[in-house]
């Protein structure tokens, strides 16, 4: 499904477009829906401003086959090659261990200023905001073999996975499954002045500045009955005691922060061009690690590791003649 519209009055224009899709897959298990959208809002003040606003994302989900199956699987089972070993029937419904979610839209408002004839400056403003995880099994070494060996007609038998979680009580679930999730707050803002002088040089130039941090952690997503997950592989947490959502494996943060500037000088008369074009910027880089140090408050122990500080300098210049205008 696609819908496309774009309204002018009065010096405003705006652009819409939506789309959807969605389907069971070509191989079992495999249902997917995505949408996307896009819209811009813009706005002539005068003869001289310009602003303009856009924002834009595709939001999906989708389930997904392994890579790597059993080509005796393929013979043994109806589906043939559409056989997907990734899912089961929990409570009536399809679910697979293998499912994908993403949403990482971004927003932009643009500034176009036409200074005088020969002189422009265009500034934009931006961020993202974006999530996106996906699940896998996890447990026990007996417990993750329960996804392979747990099976009916060669799905995956959740429902005789949750009456052995639930069977255990106290000592919590030895199957689950858990999401990989990588997040994201991206803004930054750039600039760039350009202007025409004696009608043969362009000179040009501007700023570009950014901040970025991405948040990346593994948390349970389904016990599949039990009443909690002990969690061994993080160092940081003491008790490995985790619950539904809490955080487990690893949580660590990434910030990268970049300044910079640019600059063009531009020579073109008749069949001649040259250039000269620079840029020095600064960009930073730090890792925060944390762990879970209390059962259901969230309170974290971090370790701010040292920040990396690079500087980079770049700069290029070269010519151009055309020699036969008319080939």
């Amino acid at each position: 499904m696609y819908f496309s519209a774009r309204f002018i009055c009065s010096g405003w224009a705006t652009s819409i477009a939506l789309s959807q899709t969605k389907g069971d897959g070509w191989v079992q298990g495999a249902s997917f829906e995505g949408y996307s959208y896009f819209l811009n809002i813009s706005k002539r003040i005068n003869h001289k401003h310009t602003l303009a606003f856009t924002v834009f994302g595709a939001p999906q989900v989708h389930n997904q086959r392994s890579y790597k199956q059993k080509i005796i699987d393929y013979k043994k089972y109806s589906a043939g090659i559409r056989y997907n070993a990734n899912w089961g029937i929990l409570n009536g419904e399809v679910l697979n261990v293998k499912k994908n979610t993403y949403h990482k839209p971004q927003a932009m408002l643009n500034h176009f200023w036409k200074i005088n004839r020969t002189t422009n400056l265009s500034t934009s403003v931006y961020a993202s905001i974006g999530r996106g995880k996906g699940t896998g099994t996890g447990g026990s070494s007996e417990g993750k073999a329960k996804f392979e060996n747990y099976r009916t007609l060669g799905q995956i038998d959740f429902d005789k996975i949750v009456d052995e979680n639930v069977a255990r009580g106290a000592q919590g679930s030895d199957a689950i499954i858990y999401s990989s999730n990588n997040n994201h707050e991206w803004y930054g803002v750039l600039s760039n002045l350009r202007k025409k002088l004696w009608g043969v040089i362009t000179v040009s130039g501007g700023v570009d500045a950014r901040y970025y941090i991405g948040h990346h952690y593994r948390q349970v997503e389904n016990l599949l009955g039990g009443m909690y997950y002990k969690d061994s592989k993080n160092k940081n947490d003491k008790d490995g005691i985790t619950y539904l959502n809490d955080k487990m494996d690893y949580y660590n943060d990434g910030k990268v922060a970049w300044l910079g500037v640019f600059g063009q000088v531009e020579y073109s008369l008749n069949n001649l061009s040259a250039f000269f074009a620079g840029s020095f910027s600064n960009k930073s880089y730090k890792r925060r690690i944390s762990g879970k140090r209390k059962v259901f408050v969230v309170n974290f122990i971090s370790t701010d590791l040292p920040n990396g500080n690079f500087l980079g300098v770049a700069m290029i210049m070269g010519t151009q003649s055309i020699i036969d205008p008319e080939s």
